[in-house]
């Protein structure tokens, strides 16, 4: 179960975008490119395998898609 959350995190790419995700607030994939050297088709990969591995969540807002923190279900 926690197999897919560690190898989520195990990339240096995915472990930055949950730091910029950790403010708690939802941020959409523009705003979580700016400033890292990959593009946005690469953060947006990374990011559904981040919501794969229920680290993240998403929804569509506008034409955008806005991710955060999944709220921890404990």
């Amino acid at each position: 179960e926690l197999a897919p959350v560690f190898a989520a995190l195990g990339d240096p790419t995915r472990l930055e975008l949950v730091s910029r995700l950790s403010d708690g607030r939802s941020h959409s994939i523009s705003d979580l490119s700016d400033g890292l050297p990959v593009t946005r088709q690469a953060v947006r990969k990374h990011l559904h395998v981040l919501h794969a591995a229920r680290i993240v969540t998403g929804e569509r807002v506008g034409r955008e898609h806005q991710f955060s923190i999944r709220p921890s279900s404990s």
